[in-house]
């Protein structure tokens, strides 16, 4: 009898530990798919940037990283102008740097809209010269903070077309600066590593 037991209670840890294992695996694969890490590129136009009282209107090329876990997303943006499609004729390049955050709205099974605050900066050069000849240049830098919505739709699930509307709103950076608002339009591709 006492044999019976202790087979037994071996046969019910095996039997536990096995579903245990099985469920932590599980979970595990889970909590992996649920966690989702994405780069992309994309391009766009910025119909709207206001450097203090001077506006003007570009393009734009973009690279991003996301992690989203379930419904929640952050973001990392890179944006650099592409100085030739700007009127301005003194602008010579100009940059920004973005963190957002937010929640993914699920539209339907394949089309996600996520929704986030951003922040982060936006620098620009300047040169000042006048008749070809060296003038001064001068670079400036705004804080900024604003909205993104980027919905995305899922080809397979690891490519995805995003599409981006993001409005920042600048500040002035130091006392001799400039504020600069920009809004930013861009459609591009999302790899799901």
């Amino acid at each position: 009898m006492k044999h019976t037991t202790n087979f037994f209670s071996y046969e019910v840890i095996k039997t536990v530990l096995l579903v245990l294992a099985f469920g932590l695996g599980s979970t595990a694969q889970a909590q992996n798919n649920d966690l989702k890490l994405s780069i992309g590129a994309s391009y766009g136009i910025a119909p709207n940037v206001t450097y203090g009282n001077s506006e003007d209107a570009g393009s734009l090329v973009s690279f991003f990283g996301d992690l989203q876990y379930q419904n929640i997303i952050g973001q990392i943006q890179f944006a650099s102008a592409l100085a030739s499609t700007f009127e301005e004729g003194n602008f010579e390049n100009g940059s920004s740097l973005h963190g957002s955050i937010g929640y993914v709205v699920d539209i339907v099974e394949n089309f996600k809209l996520p929704i986030m605050v951003s922040g982060g900066a936006a620098f620009i050069k300047y040169n000042n010269s006048f008749g070809g000849g060296s003038g001064n240049a001068f670079n400036d830098v705004s804080p900024q903070v604003g909205l993104t919505v980027a919905p995305y739709y899922q080809f397979t699930p690891n490519i995805s077309i995003q599409g981006s509307a993001r409005y920042f709103k600048g500040f002035k950076g130091s006392v001799d600066s400039e504020p600069i608002d920009l809004t930013h339009i861009s459609i591009g591709l999302r790899i799901t590593i």
